[in-house]
């Protein structure tokens, strides 16, 4: 039987949006709540691009957990300050094995052909952080990817650039500027082929609106994404927009979050945005955050992750 090129792209399209979340979704689960937001993540004192929360502190260890559309991943961040240039190294990474093979005809049918395959996603980022033109703060991140997709073999080493103004006495709004995969050759497969990948630049603010309730909003343009030769991610100007609301705070508990967003409001009208809700517990020493992400698709299970950061205190000397 003779399959359709868009049925190779449907039989495997899961782990082709879960290949893409592990390479485009690093911004940690504050900004996955409030709808995906980059800036989302660095209006933040515990984020390696603003610096640490307070002189008592000189690092943190964050672990993660969920399912990115259906596919279990696990992740570690490990964050150390050096004076005001913090150093993040963190991994995101899953190996799940025994997916059923469905082929979609050229009727639109799903069948499934009784045999299976199995998946692998390992991501590894360090991101430099250096402060420059007063309180801006300059961050370079420098990701090595592998992922393996049935018997095909690819990798991916890029270079990605973040910029950040953040808040001051002038002003409580935090500004970023980013691009991801500035020096990118794209996925290259162990067939020889090379795949072109998602390169994004991003523009976002975030800052109080209320005493107890922050906001955060961002523009994004991506260009098209190629699998297969085939376009996976058409080109595209997005608006993401989150907030997040202080409901609770005692004297053990810095701060009880709920935050909500809509995820890539497509400006061309190509795609129905996601909708994102998120709950953060704060304490002195650790913190624990939940995202939830409403699926792309209908075949798509609904995202949920999970972490928890622990602030390493320093050494008494």
């Amino acid at each position: 039987m003779r399959y359709s090129w868009i049925g190779l792209w449907l039989f495997l399209s899961v782990p082709v949006v879960a290949s893409t979340a592990f390479f485009d979704n690093s911004f940690g689960i504050r900004s996955l709540g409030m709808g995906g937001t980059a800036i989302a993540a660095f209006h933040s004192a515990e984020s390696p691009l603003w610096g640490l929360p307070s002189e008592t502190e000189t690092g943190s260890v964050a672990l993660e957990s969920g399912n990115l559309y259906g596919v279990p991943y696990w992740s570690a961040a490990w964050t150390k300050a050096f004076e005001i240039q913090p150093l993040q190294i963190s991994y995101i990474g899953s190996v799940q094995s025994g997916i059923p093979r469905t082929v979609i005809s050229q009727g639109g049918n799903p069948t499934e052909t009784g045999d299976t395959f199995g998946t692998q996603f390992h991501r590894v980022d360090a991101t430099w952080t250096v402060r420059s033109f007063q309180e801006m703060r300059v961050g370079v991140t420098a990701t090595g990817y592998f992922e393996a997709i049935d018997t095909e073999r690819a990798y991916h080493p890029s270079i990605g650039l973040t910029i950040l103004e953040p808040a001051g006495p002038d002003s409580p709004w935090s500004w970023l500027l980013g691009i991801s995969n500035i020096l990118s050759t794209g996925h290259a497969w162990s067939t020889g082929r090379v795949d072109e990948t998602i390169r994004t630049l991003r523009l976002g603010g975030a800052g109080p609106v209320w005493p107890t309730t922050a906001a955060a909003i961002e523009l994004a343009y991506s260009q098209t994404g190629y699998w297969f030769s085939q376009p996976f991610h058409l080109s595209q100007l997005t608006l993401s927009l989150g907030g997040e609301v202080l409901v609770v705070q005692t004297e053990t508990m810095k701060g009880l979050f709920v935050r909500t967003g809509l995820k890539d409001m497509s400006l061309a009208s190509l795609y129905t945005p996601q909708w994102t809700a998120g709950i953060g517990m704060q304490f002195r020493d650790w913190q624990l955050d939940y995202a939830y992400v409403m699926p792309l698709h209908a075949f798509l299970e609904q995202m949920h992750r999970f972490q928890v950061t622990v602030y390493l205190p320093q050494s008494e000397q």
